[in-house]
């Protein structure tokens, strides 16, 4: 494994995973109202699908 795929792929998995942990101990304490809930997943999924095209360029990239 590279040094930079693992500072980008490694960094945005880690993001995208310590935000959904995060929000999932929030939603335990104490739900929150729905406009919120929406927003935070849509910009978790943006996010999730952002690292996944990371990963795949990255793999396009080493294929050459």
């Amino acid at each position: 494994m590279h040094p930079t795929r693992l500072a980008f792929e490694g960094v945005g998995l880690l993001a995208v995973l310590s935000a959904g942990c995060a929000a999932a101990y929030h939603w335990w304490l104490r739900p929150p109202p729905w406009p919120p809930v929406a927003g935070f997943a849509l910009g978790w999924l943006l996010g999730a699908a952002v690292t996944v095209l990371l990963r795949r360029a990255f793999r396009r990239a080493s294929d050459l």
